[in-house]
């Protein structure tokens, strides 16, 4: 009887994980789904414009990956993140 009753329980145990990972890649399936697509809390206007906007830190230096490549400092990145990362 005892031995029938840790088969149960170890049964019950990995038919709830395969059931919870297969909830799980279902959920990640859909927040992939939902990530391509922009929300918005409200109707946009045709009198905004969209442009992206960079706040800048008086206190830190500030690097804008996007727009600008030739002003990226490569090789100050290169031997910093080389002596450091050891």
């Amino acid at each position: 009887m005892k031995i029938l009753s840790v088969l149960a329980v170890l049964s019950l145990l990995f038919l709830g994980q395969s059931c919870t990972q297969n909830t799980n890649n279902k959920n990640s399936e859909k927040m992939s789904d939902t990530a391509k697509i922009e929300h918005y809390t409200f109707e946009l206007s045709d009198k905004v414009t969209r442009k992206k906007v960079t706040f800048k830190n008086r206190y830190a230096v500030h690097v804008d990956l996007y727009d600008k490549i030739d002003v990226i400092p490569f090789n100050k990145l290169a031997t910093f993140f080389k002596d450091n990362l050891k």
